[in-house]
């Protein structure tokens, strides 16, 4: 004997059991059929809500793109602050070294100022002795101006060497000499031995005498007129060089 299939043992109890399940989908569809007017506005209101959700959402979008921006600007600013920063250190470094620079050449400037300075009063006190040996020279300034000093002792020194120079020079010349006040004039040779006095002796020998101011002394020793006489005649090369004593007063000179 075979023992009966389950499908046809369950088959009359499915058809009966499908009889409540479309009495419960009846149900349902009476239900949602006589559902109130209130679900939609519900459902209305939470499109809406939805929606501003949705909006809200892009706008803190939004906001986090725009704030976003605002800190990369910031950060760039910042960048630009501590780059210009930077520079601003790098000039301070430099313009404490240019300083410090300026500051030692000022040291240094002043430190050959006062080098300057104290060759100046030696170079002054020189001068001073120099001035009071020089006929003619000019006194040296009295104030503190040192560019003056210094060009009162050009001036002084320049003087100097011109009378030095004079002083070495021997020149011999014949010319009118002027004699008795004016009155008389002779042709003689002039001897004029540096800045130590003048000399001459006419043409003819007679006339003998040496310079004194702006005159000419004649009244000369038998001595004195021979001596003139022969410094000429060596001058004009008649004589042999020697050591011939002169009537001049250096004193005078």
């Amino acid at each position: 004997m075979t023992a009966p299939s389950p499908h046809r043992a369950r088959g009359p109890r499915a058809r009966w059991a499908l009889v409540p399940a479309v009495f419960a989908l009846a149900a349902a569809g009476a239900q949602e059929a006589t559902r109130p007017a209130g679900d939609g506005e519900d459902a209305r209101r939470v499109h809406e809500l939805v929606d501003q959700l949705r909006a809200a959402r892009q706008e803190r979008a939004a906001r986090e793109r725009d704030q976003a921006a605002a800190i990369a600007r910031l950060d760039a600013q910042v960048s630009d602050l501590r780059a210009d920063l930077e520079d601003l250190e790098r000039d301070g470094r430099e313009a404490t070294d240019d300083a410090l620079e300026l500051a030692a050449e000022i040291d240094a400037a002043r430190a050959r100022s006062d080098r300057a300075r104290a060759w100046i009063a030696l170079a002054r006190a020189s001068a001073e002795r120099i001035a009071a040996a020089v006929p003619g020279a000019t006194a040296l300034p009295t104030g503190d101006d040192p560019r003056a000093t210094v060009r009162a002792i050009e001036a002084l020194m320049t003087r100097a060497g011109d009378l030095l120079s004079t002083s070495r020079a021997i020149e011999l010349t014949n010319e009118p000499v002027p004699l008795d006040g004016g009155d008389r004039r002779v042709h003689a040779w002039i001897l004029r031995i540096g800045a130590v006095g003048t000399i001459f002796v006419s043409e003819d020998g007679e006339d003998v005498g040496v310079r004194e101011g702006e005159a000419w002394r004649t009244d000369l020793t038998a001595d004195e007129r021979e001596a003139v006489r022969e410094a000429i005649a060596i001058a004009r090369g008649r004589r042999r060089p020697a050591l011939t004593p002169v009537p001049l007063s250096l004193e005078g000179a």
